[in-house]
């Protein structure tokens, strides 16, 4: 991933409290724990607890077609803390589209407004990408991540995702 940078790259939020980065393969281990903090998302999201190279998925899938150019993997940092992630894919389903693979934040920072102003952020960079939509997908069991987005404006999509999930999406024109 390293070698690719786009306009998110480094950009800073929440009061100036927080900034977004492209994690980079020495981030593994610390985001790795990150991850592990919190298995009922995982449960929630993929019927299993968090694995041991869930961190590793999260640098290498991709949806078909793309390729690691379009991917992003931000860090979401507060000083030099790793206190989330987020990972969307440029110009899919289609060119203009972008889709959030996986917006996560450390459980204890959780309803401190973190995630929202970072979610914000990255609409706000992706709008200035040219990107017209974000798009995500989450389980009809988390209904956090669904009342999460609902909050930020997310509407579920007609599209047929696999049974059980939801199709949110955000007109970035509107």
């Amino acid at each position: 991933m390293s070698g690719h940078q786009w306009p998110l790259e480094g950009f800073v939020f929440f009061d100036g409290r927080c900034r977004c980065g492209l994690l980079e393969p020495e981030h593994g281990p610390v985001l790795q724990r990150l991850l592990e903090r919190d298995p009922e998302f995982f449960e929630l999201e993929f019927g299993l607890p968090p694995g041991p190279s869930e961190a590793q998925s999260a640098y290498v899938s991709l949806p078909e077609g793309k390729s690691y150019e379009d991917k992003f993997l931000l860090g979401i940092f507060r000083a030099s803390e790793l206190i989330g992630v987020i990972d969307v894919i440029r110009d899919y389903p289609r060119t203009g589209v972008w889709t959030f693979g996986t917006i996560f934040v450390d459980p204890g920072t959780r309803r401190e407004g973190i995630g929202t102003a970072a979610v914000e952020g990255v609409q706000r960079q992706v709008a200035r990408c040219g990107g017209d939509r974000l798009r995500g997908v989450a389980s009809n069991r988390n209904l956090a991540a669904l009342a999460f987005a609902a909050k930020l404006g997310y509407v579920a999509s007609c599209e047929q995702p696999e049974a059980g999930d939801t199709v949110l999406e955000l007109d970035l024109d509107a």
